[in-house]
């Protein structure tokens, strides 16, 4: 796999990571929800605070009843991070940083144990190594976190960003991030390597439990 096509690829799971894909699905019934909702307010400027997560699932009805007239009520909308509507802008981000500089292979890093790990973790998502092994640890880990949470049954379509940008930029509203997608990588990207790695060999030491933790931390 060439670099360019490489980082294509991981810009294609950033973004449905965060928001950015498009499986949107239109399910018979909806399951009511009513996450927390904090205010901050003074004389003259009120603060929502709302705790968002990027996947949801597609029949999660959130967006109603307190959170819906906070919105309504509010003026300006800050996300955590608002991303290019095309993912294909991500990838010379995606190159530049995911791929190591210097052409080091995620197996490089990896002792025997975590090599077993990650290898048989990999394949119960149908993923080989090799397929991977261009990426260093924290890309390899967001791809991961991607093809989890879709396969949880969470919908980048009904995330709260992707909900909450689409519903603001339809009201005219002002829609503004608190960092850019370089800024948050260029973090990731300069975390000590074997951070990185025992990240990403926790997630895929047990696949199947790293699903249901992704679930049970959006049903909560």
């Amino acid at each position: 796999m060439n670099r360019q096509l490489a980082a294509y690829i991981c810009a294609l799971c950033l973004a449905a990571l965060c928001g950015g894909g498009a499986f949107a699905q239109s399910p018979a019934q909806k399951r009511d929800a009513d996450p927390v909702l904090y205010v901050v307010r003074d004389s003259d400027t009120t603060i929502y605070l709302f705790g968002t997560a990027h996947l949801l699932p597609a029949d999660l009805d959130w967006f109603n009843d307190e959170v819906k007239r906070a919105f309504d009520d509010s003026e300006e909308l800050y996300l955590e991070i608002i991303l290019p509507g095309d993912p294909s802008e991500l990838a010379p981000l995606m190159s530049r940083l995911a791929i190591d500089p210097n052409g080091r292979k995620l197996s490089a890093g990896l002792d025997n144990r975590q090599r077993r790990i990650v290898s048989a973790g990999l394949r119960k998502l149908g993923i080989r190594l090799e397929e991977i092994d261009l990426f260093e640890p924290w890309a390899v880990g967001m791809q991961i976190a991607s093809l989890l949470a879709v396969s949880a049954g969470l919908d980048p379509a009904s995330g709260a960003e992707t909900v909450l940008e689409a519903e603001a930029k339809g009201q005219g509203k002002t829609v503004r991030a608190f960092e850019t997608a370089e800024e948050q990588m260029t973090m990731l990207d300069r975390l000590p390597t074997d951070e990185q790695i025992l990240s990403l060999v926790e997630t895929l030491r047990d696949v199947d439990q790293s699903k249901k933790d992704l679930s049970d931390l959006i049903e909560s």
